[in-house]
């Protein structure tokens, strides 16, 4: 199943290497599925988030990807989904669409997050830009984190049934006095519990449709 996945990947990899190269710098770790390994198709298959660790500007930049059995346009549907984002989302308090393009192009964004590894409460605004049923990048605009930026990346798989490899990278600066190591293990630790509540909100919504 891994090396199947793995070989009929090839057309994918190629389209998507040019933007994980602009975004995560030479070193391509994280988001490019052309650096998983045949280990890491197993644990995918089996349904389980791979993370990659990479530095980028001499912060910790860290990517978690997991496979999701549905399509890219309900997949997506959730993911913008802003409003009902803290419903599913760990540590997410609130999520508020402050301004939008008319094009929906992009949004600004504010979030009230509950970081395990930080502080009590962290407020912080961030510019969301979509390429629909590809990619959201997000940067910070302002709020109580110096530094945010990040992607989320969609690649359907070339097989029968819909299968999505989803990315998530992110690098965070808190703005305080955090080790690098910490706040690299408080992400490898939470991305993975991301990337399943994802996946099950995703299986929850096409369930529910079923039913229906």
């Amino acid at each position: 199943m891994a090396n199947g996945l793995r070989t009929n990947l090839g057309g994918v990899a190629t389209r998507v290497a040019p933007f994980c190269w602009i975004l995560l710098g030479a070193n391509g770790a994280g988001a490019d599925p052309s650096v998983l390994t045949d280990d890491d198709w197993k644990r995918l298959s089996a349904g389980e988030a791979v993370v990659h660790t990479a530095e980028l500007n001499d912060r910790p930049r860290v990517g978690a990807l997991v496979l999701v059995p549905q399509s890219v346009d309900r997949i997506w549907d959730i993911m913008v989904d802003c409003e009902r984002a803290p419903e599913f989302v760990p540590n997410l308090r609130r999520c508020e669409v402050i301004d939008r393009a008319e094009d929906g192009s992009w949004e600004l964004i504010e979030h009230e997050v509950k970081y395990r590894w930080f502080a009590p409460k962290t407020i912080y605004r961030f510019k969301a830009e979509y390429v629909h049923g590809q990619q959201v990048r997000f940067s910070r605009v302002s709020g109580d984190l110096r530094e945010l930026e990040g992607v989320w990346g969609l690649f359907p798989l070339p097989t029968e049934d819909d299968r999505v490899l989803v990315s998530y990278t992110v690098s965070i600066d808190p703005g305080v006095f955090v080790p690098d190591v910490l706040v690299r293990r408080a992400l490898e630790r939470d991305l993975p519990e991301l990337m399943h509540a994802l996946r099950h909100r995703v299986d929850q919504v096409h369930q529910a449709s079923v039913n229906h």
